[in-house]
């Protein structure tokens, strides 16, 4: 007779752990599908995943339209981000494709993406309850045993019981959603550059592949503030994103310009002397930057006293210089007793027009070219009069 019992009590006891599990599966899906072509064909798909239960993790797939959603048959497979399983409810969302790996032809105008997630169900247990063992002693009462299994039946919220997620499953369906929408962008594109449930693997820094300016310094002093320096920048990036130059110029001045094709251009005069170590930096507005260093340019200037002689007359010269900026006035002085004002306007590299203005009247004007390290300079006059000067210490 006791061989009986025993027997019957493990029969409750098993019945006792089968019932003190609950299975619920979250109600959830897509919402607020938008989708960007960001360059060449690479497309971001944007979307909010919402659940009934923030603990939900979905397996989130997506399918593409070539016909404006009439038909879904195009299922993605170069894709990364918040795809596949494992993706937790978040706003801003983003799918990654790179649709030049599974489709020969990318006409976005044409395209609709639908946004599947599925959710498994969450095994909850009640947290206050132990898991129960076959006795292996005297048999408890039999009324024992269905006070137990009610208790562990009660849902969420129901009495005093507590219930722990400790698990979950895959499968049922939870949500699909569509993103539609004219023009090239597919809908509106989301403001935030950056979503924070973005993983950080998704997002690859910009290559800068190289950079260089127009202006090749001959010497050790190079007067680069006479002319329009050309900086550019050659930069890519893996993930397809956007992506603009930054140039800070050494001069407390900077400059902005976004990449096209992989190249970002822009010009810069310098209006002080010193030396200058311009920089570039490229970003793509999601956190990744590349940063890169010119060669450094020294920007002088042609103040000083320049003496020497007028050719094929063979007078002396004195010429008294003050550069501002591109601006140049002075005196002019020569063996002939003459005095003169001096304007000129720096125009090209270590290259000026001078107007030489007489007190007495009259007026020459030379071309002054400067040698590269601005000790000395050659001008000759419409005239046909040649200066030949060196710089004073």
């Amino acid at each position: 007779m006791n061989r009986i019992v025993i027997v019957v009590m493990v029969m409750f006891a098993a019945a006792q752990q089968v019932t003190a599990q609950v299975f619920t599966t979250p109600k959830g899906g897509a919402e607020n599908v938008t989708f960007e072509q960001v360059g060449g064909g690479t497309v971001h798909i944007v979307y909010d995943l919402v659940s009934s239960d923030p603990r939900a993790v979905f397996a989130v797939t997506l399918d593409a339209s070539q016909d404006r959603g009439a038909t879904f048959t195009v299922r993605p497979s170069s894709v990364s981000g918040d795809v596949g399983a494992g993706v937790k409810p978040g706003t801003g969302k983003r799918i990654v494709w790179e649709s030049g790996r599974d489709v020969e032809r990318l006409e976005i105008d044409q395209f609709r993406f639908r946004i599947s997630a599925q959710a498994g169900p969450l095994k909850l247990q009640k947290a206050d309850q132990p898991a129960p063992v076959a006795p292996v002693a005297a048999a408890p009462t039999p009324a024992a045993a269905p006070t137990t299994q009610t208790a562990a039946a009660k849902p969420k919220g129901g009495g005093s019981a507590k219930w722990l997620l400790i698990g979950g499953g895959a499968a049922a369906a939870a949500g699909v959603a569509a993103a539609s929408g004219g023009g090239s962008g597919g809908g509106s594109t989301p403001t935030a550059s950056t979503p924070g449930n973005t993983p950080a693997a998704a997002n690859r820094a910009p290559v800068i592949s190289a950079r260089s300016h127009d202006f090749q310094a001959p010497g050790a002093v190079a007067l680069v503030l006479v002319t329009d320096i050309t900086f550019e920048v050659f930069a890519t990036d893996d993930d397809g994103n956007a992506m603009t130059a930054l140039w800070t110029f050494g001069d407390g001045t900077t400059a902005t310009a976004p990449v096209s094709s992989g190249r970002a251009v822009t010009q810069k005069t310098y209006a002080s002397g010193g030396l200058h170590r311009p920089t570039v930096s490229v970003g793509d507005g999601r956190g990744g930057n590349a940063t890169s260093d010119y060669q450094q340019l020294t920007a002088n200037t042609v103040t000083g006293l320049y003496i020497g002689t007028a050719a094929p007359a063979g007078f002396t010269v004195r010429l008294n210089l003050v550069q501002n900026g591109t601006a140049v006035t002075g005196d002019y002085v020569d063996g002939q007793g003459r005095s003169a004002t001096v304007s000129s306007q720096l125009r090209a590299p270590r290259t000026m027009e001078m107007t030489l203005t007489y007190r007495g009247g009259g007026s020459d004007i030379y071309t002054v070219v400067f040698a590269a390290d601005l000790k000395a300079l050659t001008a000759p006059s419409r005239a046909g009069t040649t200066l030949t000067l060196a710089r004073q210490p």
